[in-house]
């Protein structure tokens, strides 16, 4: 049984969800059932009061391994959205799961010059974020309230 986030009390068919699942070679736990429209595996779920909810399929089977569903993210190690190997996957913080994705945000996080070849710095200064910039000098440093 779970306790979801709300209080809700849910039930889980553990072998009619791992009947979903296909193992592979290279480690990965491919679901096969239904998925959201980005990818990621979909489980449908009658609580004990009646009204269905959906549960991301990832997340299920960390819980039918671990007994918890944690509140952060949990973020796919083998990078296969679809994979719900609870091995293959780590609780995240958002940010961490952010930075770890392949979107642009998360390429320019890792970005350690600038175009130019300039080093891109980062400061924090009583309370105030410094914007990564291109600094030569001091006059070039952008600062933005918290």
């Amino acid at each position: 049984m779970v306790n979801t986030s709300r209080g809700a009390y849910l039930e889980i068919n553990s072998e009619l969800f791992w009947n979903r699942v296909t193992k592979y070679e290279n480690g990965c736990w491919i679901w096969n059932g239904n998925k959201y429209s980005n990818g990621y595996g979909l489980v449908s779920i009658s609580p004990l009061n009646g009204r269905q909810r959906t549960l991301s399929a990832h997340r299920v089977s960390f819980f039918l391994h671990n007994n918890i569903i944690p509140l952060d993210d949990l973020d796919h190690l083998c990078r296969n959205r679809i994979c719900v190997n609870p091995f293959h996957l780590e609780v995240v913080s958002r940010r961490e799961n952010l930075i770890r994705g392949k979107t642009i945000p998360a390429e320019k996080s890792k970005q350690t010059h600038c175009k130019y070849g300039h080093p891109l710095v980062s400061y924090i200064v009583r309370g105030m974020d410094i914007i990564r910039d291109d600094v030569v000098n001091v006059e070039n440093i952008r600062i933005t309230e918290r």
